[in-house]
């Protein structure tokens, strides 16, 4: 796609959405870069264009190609390359490869480093080179490479693209899972995690399953309110999330925060309550046994050992 065309894409789709230049360019540049955009004096970056596209409702990927230069080309072919061996989980195959990559000035800056960083903080997220530390450090550069300024508190400024949102999801899972000595804490996780959330309510990214990504947001923020005992901002939230999964109809989800809402109601004292809960969520994982990650024996034991007696699915009927 040539740069008038892509300026020409921007500012059709704009002005057929109804807005401003200013609006279209908030929490992301300035209006000015906007209008040189729009004008094709200037080649939108690929941080900028991925978040106007998705504020403006289309698929980055079906363009990013036709702007990227061959060097932006090999860089996303390389990324491609680390997701392979992401999944076959060949993290040695994966640490040489960016080894290699670090010597080469296109990961230096800009792209390059930004996909660098990103393939960094799951290296170092699990597995054999697992370094907490290491995996924070790479999480606030990468958002860095984008956004110079970007900071916890500024959240709420930002128009975040699903890339970032990511990026904040495991910042956020990180942080909690440092302690405080080590420049993290549960309560920074956890503030990481609401302030991005609170941001995908109010800036809904159309092109891709958000409410699917605010289904995971709110599955990992759950799961550290009740390790922090934080058990009614907890049961609000299952509320929301529960709600949220049956009108997606995602069943799966659904089951997953039934749990979590017994494990709050049981922990704010109201037993009854959580047992119908968690038995509820316990004969969906036996008539679903074996299938994907249900495992009723598991579910079984968990529930014997938190409520102290033997499991009795017999249903009321």
């Amino acid at each position: 796609m040539a740069l008038f065309n892509a300026g020409m894409l921007i500012s059709e789709t704009r002005k057929a959405r109804g807005l401003t230049q200013a609006q279209l360019a908030e929490g992301i540049c300035s209006r000015e870069t906007i209008s040189r955009i729009e004008q094709g004096t200037r080649k939108p970056d690929w941080f900028i264009f991925n978040n106007v596209l998705h504020r403006l409702g289309l698929d980055p990927k079906q363009y990013s190609n036709d702007i990227a230069d061959e060097d932006e080309l090999f860089l996303f072919n390389i990324f491609e390359e680390w997701s392979g061996m992401g999944k076959r989980f060949d993290q040695d195959a994966i640490k040489t490869s960016i080894e290699e990559c670090e010597k080469d000035p296109r990961f230096a800056q800009g792209l390059g480093k930004y996909l660098l960083l990103k393939v960094k903080i799951t290296l170092y997220s699990q597995g054999k080179y697992a370094d907490a530390k290491k995996a924070l450090d790479c999480a606030i550069q990468c958002l860095q490479v984008s956004r110079p300024d970007f900071a916890v508190d500024k959240i709420p400024e930002y128009f975040l693209s699903p890339d970032e949102v990511t990026t904040l999801l495991n910042m956020g899972v990180i942080y909690s899972n440092l302690s405080a000595e080590e420049g993290g804490g549960v309560e920074m996780g956890i503030k990481v995690l609401e302030l991005t959330l609170d941001n995908m309510k109010k800036n809904f990214f159309s092109v891709v399953s958000h409410e699917n990504y605010m289904l995971n947001f709110m599955s990992n923020l759950c799961f550290w309110l009740n390790n922090s005992e934080q058990f009614e901002k907890a049961l609000v939230l299952c509320d929301e999330a529960i709600a949220l999964a049956m009108k997606r109809v995602n069943i799966t989800v659904y089951i997953n925060f039934l749990g979590f809402k017994a494990q709050a109601l049981a922990n704010t004292g109201n037993m009854e309550e959580a047992d119908e809960l968690y038995k509820k969520a316990i004969l969906f994982r036996y008539v679903m046994d074996g299938q994907g990650d249900w495992d009723f024996n598991d579910a079984k034991q968990i529930y014997e050992t938190s409520f102290g007696k033997k499991l009795d699915l017999s249903v009321p009927w």
